[in-house]
């Protein structure tokens, strides 16, 4: 939706400072719209308010300047990150059976493997490195100085800062502690056909923020150049 809404904004002839302006405006509501549908699917998957906000952020200051391809990149890594969590997510709810954050604990006692996903995730969705998502958000904090947008580019720093430490309490929370006395005395089961799609995601978005296949990178440079990069 934003990248057809920047072709047209284009299409239209608008200056590049009115580009700007109008595309990083668009972000809030699209976030905010996001999130409501993560609330309604389970207080566990919807990790942190700012965090579908932060995503839509980062891909509309990127095609708000130079920063296309950086954009562009983050989409794909970020739906990779998000797509693993949501799948950990779901083993974690099935395990649990609740929604709660507050009746989610001790996961890397009780479910090794989904606890360090979980954790993995958390790392991932909010830029460490050698995940993606953190070589896509320095390209468009690049870009963004680059551009001479130093006021944005800060803002942008600072939002990213704000994001993983509000992230960081419900994450470390449910993968730490004692387990919930409803669950004591069983343990919940892991299973491989469960764990292995959300492993595969993991290793894609680690792969991709160490080496960038070539045939990515010219489907991403041919998408950039659509819009203008």
């Amino acid at each position: 939706i934003t990248c057809r809404s920047f072709q047209a904004m284009e299409s239209a002839s608008l200056r590049k400072s009115e580009m700007d302006r109008l595309v990083i405006f668009e972000s809030p509501q699209a976030g905010q719209e996001e999130d409501c549908g993560e609330s309604q699917q389970g207080q566990q998957v919807r990790r942190d308010p700012g965090q579908s906000l932060a995503a839509h952020q980062h891909i509309v200051i990127g095609l708000g300047g130079p920063g296309i391809f950086a954009a562009l990149f983050h989409a794909v890594s970020h739906s990779l990150t998000k797509g693993m969590l949501f799948l950990t997510a779901g083993n974690i709810h099935e395990a649990y059976h609740t929604k709660a954050i507050h009746e989610i604990r001790g996961l890397q006692r009780q479910m090794p493997w989904t606890g360090f996903l979980w954790v993995a995730g958390f790392l991932a969705i909010t830029g460490t490195p050698p995940f993606s998502v953190f070589m896509s958000e320095f390209l468009v904090a690049k870009a963004a100085f680059a551009d001479g947008r130093y006021l944005i580019g800060a803002f942008f720093i600072g939002f990213l800062a704000l994001i993983f430490v509000g992230m960081a309490g419900p994450f470390l929370e449910m993968a730490q502690g004692d387990a919930p006395k409803a669950n004591k005395g069983r343990e919940p089961r892991e299973v491989w056909i469960q764990i292995l799609p959300a492993v595969f995601l993991l290793t894609c978005v680690c792969v991709l923020g160490i080496y960038l296949p070539p045939w990515l990178e010219a489907l991403l440079r041919q998408a950039s150049a659509l819009l203008g990069g």
